[in-house]
């Protein structure tokens, strides 16, 4: 990882937007005789403002995004994306996942009282003027309460909802150790209090509070006057720019196969360096010998016997391209921009929705300059009044501005010069178009498993962390073998496989793919987390657009001759001739891709993401739909399942420790403090930092949005990608890392070996707990495509297990496995 500087101002940064920390004392007029000897830390009148968070108070309106890196137009705003501290201010919301961390002074607080004193509840915006629903959360089922010294802590046992309003408060019923109640601050009284606002800002929080206290008052039953603070915040987005690439996805095929010119869905019609004529064009694959595909690290012995196992099996490989739109640096030329980046996060094709509405109201020479340049590209005085609040105005407006720029009175200012991809501008400028190499298994013509003349249904395969689209040789013979050779007999499929972005042939200039430290920092990017994000929206755009390559290839035939393998496929799975769709199959990172990329196949296209044009229901299904899909060894919480993962973990850390980042906040941070504590805080710091910026790309937050039948298989004490994060003395605790909250959040249902051959599942949802129970683990993680050999050279039974019952769900929707191999957790 190159040493770029991850100033762990993290720490200052969430004692700045608030996590609870800084300050003592308060500060104001206090006229009250006698203060709670134990008051929360929130100060609005100091010098230094203390505030608790998540809050709106600590969110810039100009932009809707977290004020961490300052507010827009101040002296102080940062565009220093690779300090965490100034990165976490770019997302448009509080992290889904990260805790909430509430500060006090004075005695220490009393732990048994902690339930009694915190409430939260999904809420709606009070400024709207509008009320709408509220769902008090629940203790133990949402959310776990705590205390730790002077400090309430609440972790989430569930995720919270993306784009989406809480509001929570701290009541007097929390004790200190000497069973006193707590009390408010004086900035807060004077916040609850009907008191004139000492300025034009207090009175608007003021008004805010009053509408907070209310709400949660009338939705928990909490008596206002118990309260001793509180607020209202609103969460990140997820997965809208997923969302709107399948929607510029959807218009452009539909483009192409009118006839019609696609350049301007991109934004790119002046672009002479990005052509996108052949977007999601598969070219004519060629055959290939097995012993060219194997992956790096193969053993010898193995690639000798591939040519004879898939004679004798009746399988083949075929080689060739599709063309993806990418959004990301070229990988080709990482780290030769003038600031020297190794890569740069997405950036919005679109100026942002809610920086032109506040633009506008103003009513000043730059709202009318404004003004008149929207006119120009076509939008309406009324499709204006509409920016934040009508869907089909926002989606023409955002299609009209696609590629644009808007300035301000003088001509040459950008009204929106960052273009930050948030929920107000969710489409990524595209900055090329790549030809990815993808391999294809296909069944000869001869093969039995296929009725002659028969089409072939097709499934997608995602590799996992560090390896190759080539791991699948062994997947691709063992699951459409005929049997004869290798039994049991497979499924008549055929799998497809792309590598994923920077990864094999697809790596960053510099890196050596087959080196996995250097391609988990090439993906991660711990020097810039907003990077590390993207790289997995990538990932997850690059199946959609896989799925949309197929789609368009078979509703085509134009594009592709007879007798071509591709004019084998079909996209109906054997068992259901009606309902088109492809098989998905994920292993570890690939599972993590997986889980996003179903979730935004399975969010459906309506006219309002067309600005109100009719959807082509059988052209969108043929595009995106999803039959069935295969999870394995996924987790979510991506940053404790980094820092506890006993494989993944000590490269992780090593990176960190070594940055430049670490050793300015050691020097500053830890004089006469042990080196362990040192570390823990370090990483408790990044980590709160890391999985705000990541939570919106995150499995555990999208999961619960799959309606695709699934199945979720996990290995029993997992040490790549770990069952669970709570650990003992671990440098990130959490409950909503690794496997095991993937399943509770997905509402999955375990499978316990008596449901008998070929089961055919009821509702949307089954889940695998694990398939082993064997003292050691870490080979079977990724065994799905690389699986493991005994010493005679078969495979594992197990593993066979494994693999049969991946074809079988994938293309009959039937779960058949041996019992024996499975194992139970409670949920």
């Amino acid at each position: 990882m190159k040493k770029r500087l991850i100033t762990l101002l993290v720490s200052t940064a969430i004692t700045l937007v608030g996590c609870g920390g800084g300050g003592g004392g308060t500060s104001g007029d206090d006229t009250v005789p006698k203060r709670p000897e134990t008051q929360i830390k929130f100060d609005l009148f100091a010098a230094n403002k203390v505030l608790v968070t998540p809050s709106f108070i600590a969110m810039d309106q100009s932009d809707g995004t977290l004020a961490a890196d300052g507010f827009n137009g101040s002296a102080d705003y940062s565009t220093n994306i690779n300090d965490p501290a100034v990165a976490i201010g770019k997302m448009d919301g509080w992290g889904l996942s990260v805790p909430i961390d509430i500060a006090f002074e004075g005695k220490d607080l009393d732990p048994a009282s902690a339930s009694a004193g915190f409430v939260i509840i999904e809420a709606f915006n009070p400024t709207t003027g509008v009320a709408g629903t509220t769902r008090v959360l629940e203790e133990g089922r949402d959310y776990a309460v705590s205390t730790v010294g002077k400090k309430l802590l609440v972790n989430f046992l569930m995720p919270l909802q993306p784009a989406s309003n809480y509001m929570f408060a701290v009541t007097d019923q929390l004790k200190d150790v000497n069973g006193k109640a707590v009390g408010a601050s004086v900035s807060y009284e004077k916040l609850k209090s009907n008191d004139n606002a000492p300025n034009e800002e207090f009175a608007a929080i003021q008004k805010v509070t009053h509408a907070v206290e209310q709400t949660i008052s009338q939705a928990s039953g909490t008596n206002s006057k118990d309260i001793i603070f509180s607020t209202w915040f609103e969460t990140e987005s997820a997965g809208n720019s997923l969302h709107a690439v399948k929607v510029a996805t959807y218009r452009t095929i539909q483009a192409k196969l009118s006839g019609q010119d696609v350049a301007g869905i991109w934004g790119v019609e002046d672009n002479a360096n990005i052509t996108v004529e052949d977007l999601f064009e598969i070219t004519e694959p060629t055959k290939q010998n097995p012993t060219d595909i194997v992956s790096p690290g193969t053993k010898p012995d193995q690639i000798a016997l591939l040519p004879t196992l898939y004679a004798a099996t009746q399988v083949e490989i075929y080689k060739g391209t599709v063309t993806l739109p990418y959004f990301l640096d070229n990988p080709s030329d990482a780290g030769t921009s003038p600031d020297g980046q190794l890569d740069h996060p997405w950036q919005s094709a679109t100026p942002s929705l809610r920086k032109i509405a506040i633009a506008l109201a103003q009513g000043d020479d730059n709202a009318a300059a404004i003004q008149q340049q929207l006119i120009g590209y076509g939008i309406s005085e009324s499709e204006m009044a509409q920016l934040l609040s009508n869907p089909a105005a926002q989606a023409s407006v955002l299609a009209k501005l696609t590629g644009k720029t808007l300035t301000l009175a003088d001509g040459s200012t950008p009204l929106d010069s960052e273009r930050l991809v948030t929920r107000y501008s969710p489409m990524p400028q595209l900055r090329s178009t790549q030809q990815v190499s993808y391999l294809l298994w296909m069944p000869s013509t001869t093969n039995s498993l296929c009725p002659a003349g028969s089409t072939v249904p097709v499934n997608l395969i995602i590799h996992g962390f560090g390896r190759f689209s080539s791991d699948a040789v062994m997947y691709g013979l063992q699951t459409i073998n005929s049997g004869a050779v290798i039994p049991p007999a497979g499924n008549c499929q055929a799998i497809l496989a792309i590598d994923l972005p920077k990864h094999s042939s697809r790596h960053a200039a510099g890196i050596d793919p087959t080196d996995d430290k250097q391609v988990m920092y090439s993906y991660l990017s711990l020097d810039s987390l907003l990077v590390s994000r993207d790289n997995l929206r990538q990932s997850a755009i690059d199946q959609v657009s896989l799925r949309a390559a197929v789609g368009l290839a078979l509703s085509d035939s134009r594009l592709h001759p007879d007798g071509s393998p591709l004019s084998r496929l079909t996209l109906q799975q054997q068992d259901d001739a009606t309902t088109p769709g492809v098989g998905i199959v994920g292993v570890s990172l690939g599972g993590i891709t997986g889980i996003n990329y179903v979730a935004a196949a399975d969010r459906p296209i309506n006219s309002d993401d067309l600005a109100g044009d009719t959807v082509e229901g059988d052209l969108a299904n043929s595009l995106f739909q999803v039959s069935r899909a295969h999870f394995d060894v996924p987790g979510g919480g991506i940053v404790p399942l980094l820092l506890n993962s006993p494989e993944l973990g000590d490269i992780v850390v090593e990176g960190l420790l070594a940055s430049e980042g670490y050793t300015a906040f050691e020097a500053t941070n830890c004089t006469g403090i042990a080196t362990d504590i040192c570390h823990r805080v370090f990483f408790q710091a990044f980590g709160y930092a890391a999985q705000t910026m990541l939570d919106g790309t995150d499995p555990v937050n999208h999961i619960s949005e799959i309606t695709t039948p699934s199945l979720l298989t996990m290995v029993q004490n997992d040490q790549v990608v770990p069952n669970d994060t709570l650990v003992a003395d671990s440098y990130l605790p959490s409950a909503l890392g690794g496997t095991l909250p993937l399943l509770k959040a997905g509402n999955y249902t375990q499978l316990t070996g008596s449901e008998g051959a070929a089961f055919t599942p009821e509702g949307p949802h089954i889940a695998l707990a694990g398939l082993y129970d064997n003292t050691v683990h870490t080979t079977y993680h990724g065994d799905l495509m690389a699986p493991v050999f005994k010493e005679d050279g078969s495979i594992n039974e197990v593993v066979i297990s494994k693999l049969v019952l991946s074809t079988h769900w994938l293309t009959e929707g039937k779960i058949d496995v041996d019992g024996q191999f499975l194992y139970q957790v409670e949920q």
